[in-house]
């Protein structure tokens, strides 16, 4: 038995690369009218955070209505005044990231690179 746990340990490292692992989050802020920061640079793999968060920063503060909505409709969340909402980017590339309720003015960019 103990001779068929190398292999299968070896098995498992592939079949769960070191990139995943390693994977980072970034953090963005969601306020009224305003992503901050409004581009960021990430590698495949890594997850952006978006965060709702009021001005006044107090426990169960809201702002207004906004969602994020991916401009190729390839990702979007729900609309709501608090909370968070996550995304990890599987593949390279630049991404335009905007609020639905506010398409012209909230507005993120990502480049995903390899």
């Amino acid at each position: 038995m103990r001779r068929l746990a190398l292999p299968l340990m070896a098995l498992v490292a592939l079949a769960f690369p070191a990139t995943v692992a390693a994977a980072k989050t970034y953090t963005v802020k969601v306020g009224d009218d305003y992503f901050s920061p409004t581009k960021r640079t990430v590698k495949v793999n890594d997850i952006v955070k978006w965060v709702w968060v009021a001005e006044d920063g107090a426990p169960g503060s809201t702002v207004n209505e906004h969602s994020i909505v991916e401009t190729k409709d390839r990702f979007h969340s729900k609309t709501q005044t608090a909370g968070s909402y996550k995304f990890r980017f599987k593949k390279a590339g630049k991404f335009t990231i905007v609020c639905g309720e506010h398409p012209e003015t909230m507005i993120f960019r990502v480049t995903v690179k390899k």
